[in-house]
């Protein structure tokens, strides 16, 4: 067993010996991505906002906290009257006691009734939480579709601020004895819906969104009574700044989905082009014209949705690939372009054809990466990994048809 093992270790070390090195030459590049839902007939939109819902909201909240002023306000007076008749009644009785006591009646002395629970004073009423104002010159400098312009008479991005929903603090107590810890934090919605409608063509986006209530840490105390003391100067401060920082971070939601969905933001591409080096008087400086050609290609594909600043030198290194591919013989593994070399150089060109929009050649450059099993399936994987990739600029480029 042990020879055996010995044997086959000693086999792998000559295989790999002998076999082409192949080097994988990661390159970065950036490209314009197509819109999933693109602006048919126009490149311009307009940002509407609806502060409706929240607004209403406010003014609602701020009605019921002025009847609870009022009735704060009534409940006072009426119970400063009871005082002032339990303060009189005290006082008639006082004088009938003493005008008694000194003409030498002997009399008990007569007993104050005690005052009703004071009510609740308006000004240690809670104020409500409101819906913070949210600027409409915030939002429009906060989205930014690229590729697109702002202005009236195309799209119409309409953005409705549902508000503060569901705002609470939430106690949590963890540990016992010394170690006992109170810990706060706030739970809270804020969600908005989206909508994009192009003229002619509809509403192509209409979604609710930031829906699901969220949970943000406030801070742990030794003492439930430190966080009511924090409270005191706090709280309404709290939630401003919690509204504001949701605020940017919606803003930020919005704008990466319309990008995506509607824009033409620059993506980047993180790949690998693959080159082989001399080995054993073989010569693979073509490979490396190759790969100079493709990533002068690559470098240039951002320039424009076409691509086509790139695609002269991407069919430069195509020609070169398929050229070395016409010499492949994958039953001998000591040939220029054996079956690993050949593995290498499909997912090559299927990687340029897909980018210069020849989709049915960069598929059948796939399917043969796929069913080479070259590479312990390496290159079959990476091609698997391209038709999903490919699947992705196709259904793109499909919708602005």
């Amino acid at each position: 067993m042990k020879k055996n093992l010995l044997l086959f270790l000693g086999l792998t070390t000559v295989l790999n010996l002998s076999a082409q090195n192949i080097d994988d030459q990661k390159i970065t590049f950036n490209f314009i991505q197509e819109p999933s839902h693109p602006l048919k007939g126009t490149n311009s939109y307009a940002i509407v906002l609806d502060h409706s819902v929240y607004q209403a909201s406010n003014n609602d909240s701020l009605s019921a906290y002025e009847v609870n002023l009022n009735l704060a306000e009534s409940q006072l007076t009426a119970w400063i009257d009871q005082k002032k008749k339990i303060d009189q009644m005290y006082l008639l009785e006082m004088s009938k006691w003493q005008i008694a006591t000194n003409a030498g009646t002997v009399m008990a002395q007569p007993i104050k009734q005690p005052y009703p629970p004071m009510p609740t004073l308006k000004e240690e009423l809670q104020a409500p939480l409101l819906t913070e104002e949210i600027s409409d010159g915030i939002v429009d400098s906060r989205i930014n579709i690229e590729g697109l312009t702002k202005g009236a008479g195309g799209a119409t991005v309409t953005i409705q601020f549902m508000g503060l929903q569901e705002a609470n603090i939430v106690q949590k107590v963890t540990g016992t004895g010394a170690a006992t810890s109170y810990d706060y934090s706030a739970t809270y919605k804020m969600p908005i819906k989206l909508t994009v409608e192009v003229p002619g063509q509809g509403i192509i986006i209409n979604e609710n969104l930031n829906a699901n209530q969220k949970t943000k840490a406030i801070n742990k105390y030794k003492s439930q009574y430190d966080f009511e003391y924090w409270k005191t100067d706090n709280y309404t401060n709290y939630w401003k700044t919690l509204q504001t920082d949701e605020v940017n971070a919606i803003l930020n939601q919005v704008n990466n989905l319309l990008n995506d969905r509607c824009g033409f933001p620059i993506k980047q591409r993180v790949t690998d082009i693959y080159t082989v080096k001399k080995f054993k008087g073989l010569d693979y400086g073509d490979l490396l014209d190759a790969y100079t050609n493709a990533k002068s290609g690559y470098d240039l594909i951002y320039k424009n949705v076409s691509r086509k600043d790139g695609e002269a030198k991407l069919r430069k290194a195509i020609a070169i690939w398929e050229k070395a591919l016409s010499e492949s013989n994958m039953q001998d593994s000591k040939a220029r372009i054996n079956d690993k070399v050949t593995a290498a150089i499909q997912v090559n060109v299927a990687e340029a054809y897909m980018w210069i929009r020849d989709y049915s050649t960069a598929d059948s450059y796939i399917q043969r990466a796929k069913i080479n099993n070259a590479g312990l399936g390496k290159y079959k994987r990476n091609a698997s990994d391209l038709e999903s990739y490919m699947d992705y600029l196709k259904t793109r480029e499909l919708a602005n048809k």
